[in-house]
C-alpha cells in the first residue's frame, strides 16, 4: 500500500517542522540555512513554490 505523501500547498514553519518529525526550533536552523533560496514567508504561511523548494532540498516528508 503507498503512503500517502504531503501535498505542496501554504505551510506554516510549526506545520512544516511537525511534518518532518522536529522541532519549530530546529526547523527555524535548517530554513536559516537556505534562506537565500527558500526566502521569507508571506505572512505566517509559506507559498507552495517554496515549500516544493524546501522539499526539494530535505525531501519530501513522509508519515
Amino acid at each position: 500500500m503507498e503512503s500517502e505523501l504531503p501535498p505542496v500547498q501554504p505551510y506554516s514553519k510549526k506545520e512544516l517542522a511537525a511534518l518532518y518529525n522536529v522541532t519549530p526550533k530546529t526547523f527555524r536552523r535548517w530554513l536559516k540555512k537556505h534562506s537565500h533560496k527558500i526566502g521569507d514567508p508571506c505572512g505566517r504561511l509559506f507559498s507552495p513554490k517554496q515549500v516544493q523548494i524546501i522539499f526539494d532540498i530535505y525531501g519530501i516528508p513522509s508519515n
